[in-house]
């Protein structure tokens, strides 16, 4: 074989190798030019049109990977919210000193999770929609807050068939734990009012979040 039929031949098995991988580099190239759309231009004035030019596919491909607009949003919401939740996921306490253990070991993913740029920046954009909720704040509420809270309360509830809490305190207790180790801290970042904690400052504010937890767990004999 000649020299050039065997670099037609390597180009030919190379593209055959790229067309295995394109839909799932597509799926990542339309979220990507979805999400640098939605935080330039806003959910509401950004069109599927939009993302396929960004994303350089097709309509047509586009919604072979996604459904609608509103589906991307989901997926981009859903990929940081996992991330979140991942280290509680991964295991449940089985004594008190495991239990706080996972209190932390949560709260610092969470945190820098919830300081990273793109999180800010989605925050943002739910909050540029006047009057009720678009749909950015309302996929924030399902796929994100609301599901690393129950992620939270599984751990909770973990605690509570160990008799370390009250199962009747548990719907108090979670809110009091993202209350302080959140603070006025994403407020802040959304606004401009501060950058993003050094990490000995992101430590101390999970430290103080496990100290009044602990203060609620039941002494037992």
């Amino acid at each position: 074989m000649s020299t050039s039929a065997w670099r037609k031949s390597t180009t030919r098995s190379k593209s055959g190798i790229k067309r295995r991988r394109l839909p799932e580099d597509r799926r990542a190239q339309i979220m990507e030019a979805a999400k640098q759309l939605f935080y330039g231009r806003g959910f509401e004035t950004t069109t599927t049109y939009d993302i396929a030019h960004r994303a350089r596919v097709s309509k047509r491909t586009l919604y072979e990977h996604f459904a609608s607009k509103r589906e991307i949003l989901s997926a981009l919401i859903s990929e940081t919210s996992s991330r979140m939740g991942e280290p509680v996921e991964m295991e449940q306490p089985t004594d008190r000193k495991q239990f706080l253990e996972a209190l932390r070991r949560f709260g610092r993913t969470f945190l820098e999770e919830l300081c990273d740029p793109e999180k800010i920046a989605m925050y943002r954009l739910a909050v540029m929609s006047s009057g009720k909720p678009g749909p950015v704040a309302q996929e924030l509420l399902v796929s994100g807050r609301r599901r690393v809270a129950e992620t939270v309360g599984r751990l909770f509830g973990a605690a509570a068939q160990m008799g370390l809490v009250d199962p009747k305190a548990i719907p108090t207790l979670v809110p009091v734990y993202f209350y302080v180790l959140i603070g006025q801290l994403q407020i802040d970042l959304m606004l401009g009012l501060e950058k993003k904690p050094q990490p000995q400052a992101l430590r101390a504010r999970v430290d103080e979040a496990v100290t009044v937890i602990e203060k609620f767990l039941i002494t037992r004999a």
